[in-house]
């Protein structure tokens, strides 16, 4: 079991005027990168095989069809890096029709 962040947004650009994707390996974690804004941040205990859930309840609104949103996890790994954590790739979707 370990503790990962799911960093759930709507920009692959920018997050708080930091360009992405972001390279981690100047604060301790190479190899990893950040490459979505993080707008909601979501914290979960992952099983023992790494599996972890995470579920969303999205309004029926028409105005939603299309959005774009990019998703990522950092989990913690304390014997990874100096930063104690590993990012997975991104990954991105849009919402589909009702």
């Amino acid at each position: 079991q370990t503790t990962a962040l799911l960093l759930h947004g709507f920009s692959n650009q920018s997050w708080g005027g930091l360009p992405l994707p972001f390279n981690l390996a100047p604060i301790g974690a190479p190899l990893c990168t950040l490459y979505n804004s993080g707008d909601v941040i979501v914290a979960l205990v992952t099983d023992r095989a790494g599996h972890g859930f995470v579920q969303f309840s999205l309004p029926v609104d028409v105005n939603l069809l299309g959005l774009r949103f990019y998703d990522q996890f950092a989990v913690s790994d304390g014997s990874a890096n100096g930063l104690g954590m590993t990012t997975t790739q991104g990954g991105a979707g849009v919402l589909g029709s009702l």
